[in-house]
């Protein structure tokens, strides 16, 4: 019998899966364990919009004092690697793979 393998965590850094072009290459989310969510669109500058986070379920909501927005996520792993798969977000919906 196989041992069950440990949920993924969402904090730390995640790329896009398949990026197309340089943009999508560049781009990182961030997520601490502290609550904090940072979006890099390019990773290389070190740039980032930061914005406080909650995770409730498989409901990921961000935000600051003006606006709050949220998206629905799943996380797993398949080989050893982590996947945050993003749903109903246009800015960042699609497949990210953890990032060291």
């Amino acid at each position: 019998k196989a041992a069950p393998t440990a949920q993924p965590s969402i904090v730390g850094r995640w790329r896009i899966a398949d990026p197309v072009g340089y943009e999508e290459r560049d781009r990182m989310l961030q997520m601490d364990e502290y609550g904090i969510f940072k979006n890099y669109h390019n990773a290389s500058t070190s740039y980032s919009y930061d914005y406080n986070y909650s995770v409730e379920g498989d409901v990921f909501t961000f935000g600051d004092s003006f606006h709050t927005y949220s998206f629905q996520f799943k996380l797993s792993s398949v080989d050893g690697q982590d996947y945050l798969e993003i749903y109903n977000n246009t800015s960042f919906g699609g497949k990210w793979v953890r990032s060291k």
